[in-house]
């Protein structure tokens, strides 16, 4: 209830003003039951005067009621009161909601430009070198593995890449062994906004010796995924197929999850880091595995 005073039941001319249940201000002479302090519902019932008072900004007007009518007029006043807050709160939440729509839509909504001098934006379309070093948690073994690679990446047209990398990996243990592993691949993409949907095809060769067998064959796969930017720093979620020309190789064929982050500390230096888990087909030998690496812009 509003605030007002509430006089003593001595004072029988004087008037008071207080708010109803409804939320309707009025004026009226004292309630029949006398008594200090706020009125009960039943007080205020009672206490509805010959007048209301109508609050129309600083002012009071006071309006004349006939008694017969005063369960009506309230009403009235009620509903009039009920509808005008409700759509002053509907106005002010459709007004907050455009106003973070339209934040929402200018942060995500415009795709990001490096600022002249400034770090890049994203990896795909740019020109650098790549250092990495990673490990491999293999099932089934309690030794890890292990392996170094460098690559790099180039623009060569719009929306098109080419890439290249040498990788060494190594494991120890009962069964210890070491490969080697050269590819090529074309990456083509799209830009939506701030998000660079793509899909690469790679070429490769490999030669491995493992527990005393040595092994040469060649490879093929592909991966899909989407660069997300935001600023310095991306995230890519991607696929990778893997697969030798030669069906009949056990394990030739994997099947990787992965995803990485970028974050470009200098518009020449970035920090990376991956991780992911690959299904080796015919294979009790799937791993998870981490990377970390360098990438430097030329």
């Amino acid at each position: 209830m509003g605030a007002g005073v509430w006089p003593d039941s001595g004072e029988d001319t004087a008037s008071f003003a207080a708010l109803t249940p409804w939320g309707i201000p009025f004026r009226a002479r004292n309630p029949a039951q006398p008594g200090n302090g706020p009125p009960s519902f039943r007080q205020q019932k009672i206490a509805f005067g010959e007048n209301f008072c109508q609050k129309f900004g600083d002012n009071c007007i006071t309006l004349p009621v006939p008694a017969s009518s005063q369960p009506l007029f309230g009403t009235a006043m009620f509903v009039g009161n009920f509808f005008r807050n409700t759509m002053t709160t509907l106005t002010s939440l459709k007004t907050a909601a455009l106003t973070i729509g339209l934040a929402v839509s200018a942060s995500l909504g415009v795709a990001q430009a490096p600022a002249p001098g400034g770090p890049p934006v994203g990896l795909l379309g740019q020109e650098y070198t790549e250092f990495s070093a990673g490990m491999r948690d293999v099932s089934g073994r309690s030794d890890h593995g292990y392996d170094l690679g460098l690559s790099g990446n180039i623009g060569v047209a719009s929306n098109l890449d080419l890439g290249g990398g040498f990788s060494h990996n190594w494991i120890r243990g009962r069964t210890p062994g070491h490969g080697n592993a050269a590819s090529v691949s074309v990456t083509t993409y799209a830009e939506v906004k701030t998000v660079k949907p793509f899909a690469t095809l790679a070429l490769g060769y490999e030669w491995t010796h493992v527990n005393g067998r040595s092994d040469r064959t060649g490879r093929w796969g592909g991966a899909v995924g989407a660069e997300i930017r935001a600023g310095e720093i991306s995230f890519t979620p991607r696929v990778v197929f893997l697969d030798g020309f030669r069906s009949t190789a056990r394990g030739a064929r994997q099947v990787t999850h992965e995803i990485e982050g970028n974050y470009w500390l200098s518009s020449r230096r970035a920090f990376f880091a991956g991780a992911g888990y690959t299904d080796v087909h015919q294979s009790r030998f799937d791993f998870w595995h981490l990377r970390l690496g360098l990438r430097l812009k030329r």
